[in-house]
């Protein structure tokens, strides 16, 4: 039995979308770094470094948890989008901070 053209798009069309529902997760998971940012940041790095990133902050009334820059984070650690893939410490403190308003 011979397919339309309509069919036969239809079928490629699924073939190839339903690999990349199989492959598009496969990838993230393998590189390592999705979202799983429970690895904390390494003060000794370039760019904390470039930042002054202290873990444990010495300015009073100043750390990342009360920094306009702190998201999805607890009493504990939570992101910035200065430190992609990694998670800084609530009590943290960088000279990027900048008041909660």
């Amino acid at each position: 039995m011979k397919l339309s053209k309509n069919q036969a798009r239809r079928r490629h069309f699924l073939k190839h979308s339903g690999a990349a529902m199989v492959f598009i997760p496969s990838a993230a998971i393998m590189s390592g770094r999705v979202l799983a940012a429970d690895e904390m940041v390494d003060p000794e790095s370039a760019q904390a470094a470039a930042l002054k990133y202290v873990a444990k902050t010495t300015t009073e009334g100043q750390s990342c948890v009360n920094c306009a820059l702190y998201q999805n984070g607890d009493e504990t650690a939570g992101s910035c989008p200065l430190f992609q893939g990694v998670k800084v410490g609530a009590e943290a403190w960088c000279s990027a901070w900048a008041a909660k308003g």
